[in-house]
């Protein structure tokens, strides 16, 4: 059993009542001085929660720049030598965000035990933040939720700071810049994926998009991977299934995965990385 404690990020939408959202999970293990954190910029459950007075487009203006914040402080406590002078979740809580009277405020801290961290945080997660997605209209995910996973991916596998970022490809016919790139010998690119839409016309169009964007760059020297959300909704898994073929046809692609495997893909980086650095070596 490990110990772990816990608080709860909250948007409190009005002090006075004391209203307020779960929209994130911070969990500490005291043996181990490490964290695990994790929160949404989904605004579709908040917005029912406190209907007309809530102002969606201010609350996702706020709550995307805050999870940028706070993703870049969680890696710092992570890959940095910050943990060596933390010793408590309330400081390691406030390096992330500090207790004030702002509309972002943690919960207090509950405390317990568990064989698997990892399995009681994403419990947690579950428990207090997103079983309350499930009721009403979702939110599809687009593109820049996929991308923030594959950014904390790569911030806590360490790679973060070993990969380029924004690495504009540019031809005669098209240009544009991948969220990450790296090389084994030959220049590689990786870019989030978003099929996830209501409808297979969508799935379709975004897929058909790629092909001819990566047909356009096809002049540049390089190999495409993508990491894929593919459509929530289960009667749209034949256009899933068919625009990852789609996406798959291009003689650039090297690996295209979808969200499950992405670990996959980062092991794959991970030995092109060692690979490289070899290769310099000698």
């Amino acid at each position: 059993m490990k110990a772990y404690h816990a608080t709860l990020l909250r948007y409190v939408h009005d002090a006075s009542s004391e209203e307020f959202a779960n929209i994130g999970v911070f969990m500490w293990l005291p043996d181990d001085k490490t964290s695990m954190f994790e929160m949404t910029t989904r605004y579709g459950r908040v917005s029912e929660f406190f209907g007309e007075a809530f102002d969606g487009d201010a609350y996702r203006t706020l709550v995307d720049n805050l999870e940028r914040v706070l993703r870049v402080r969680h890696g710092e406590l992570l890959h940095g030598d910050l943990y060596r002078d933390i010793d408590d979740v309330d400081a390691a809580k406030g390096y992330l965000l500090r207790d004030d009277s702002t509309c972002f405020q943690w919960s207090r801290v509950f405390c317990g035990a568990h064989p698997n961290p990892e399995q009681r945080f994403r419990e947690l997660l579950h428990e207090f933040v997103y079983r309350f997605d499930q009721s009403g209209k979702r939110d599809r995910r687009d593109d820049k939720d996929v991308a923030r996973d594959v950014d904390r991916h790569l911030r806590d596998s360490g790679l973060a700071a070993r990969v380029e970022h924004n690495r504009l490809i540019r031809t005669e016919l098209a240009e544009y810049r991948f969220q990450a790139a790296w090389r084994n010998g030959k220049l590689q690119v990786l870019e989030p994926i978003s099929l996830d839409y209501s409808n297979a016309t969508d799935v379709d169009k975004k897929a058909l998009l790629w092909n001819g964007r990566l047909h356009g760059l096809s002049q540049a020297d390089f190999s495409f991977n993508a990491v894929v959300a593919l459509p929530q909704d289960e009667k749209l898994s034949r256009a899933g299934q068919r625009a990852l073929k789609v996406l798959k046809s291009c003689e650039l692609v090297r690996n295209v995965v979808t969200e499950d495997r992405i670990s996959d893909l980062f092991a794959q980086i991970e030995q092109d990385l060692a690979s490289e650095a070899s290769e310099q070596h000698h």
